[in-house]
């Protein structure tokens, strides 16, 4: 099996592109959190993990809910 992977032509520079293309992929996710967190600074205190559930989920109240006492210190429940 390891034999057939060694075997793909040019499976070195297909890897270094695509290692080139994630890079560029969290580069471009982590300037879309930060602008995102400039837009509603409360975002800052959730992390980027939260915060890609929080804007995923934006229509789905049950499951951002869970994050509102980060943003929020005072909140203890939403009624």
């Amino acid at each position: 099996q390891i034999i057939e992977v060694i075997a793909i032509e040019n499976l070195s520079r297909q890897l270094e592109r695509q290692s080139d293309l994630m890079s560029k992929i969290q580069k471009a996710l982590g300037e879309y959190l930060e602008r995102q967190r400039a837009a509603f600074s409360r975002f800052y205190f959730v992390g980027d993990e939260d915060l890609l559930e929080i804007i995923g989920n934006s229509k789905e109240l049950k499951q951002t809910i869970q994050h509102l006492s980060k943003m929020f210190a005072a909140l203890a429940a939403v009624v």
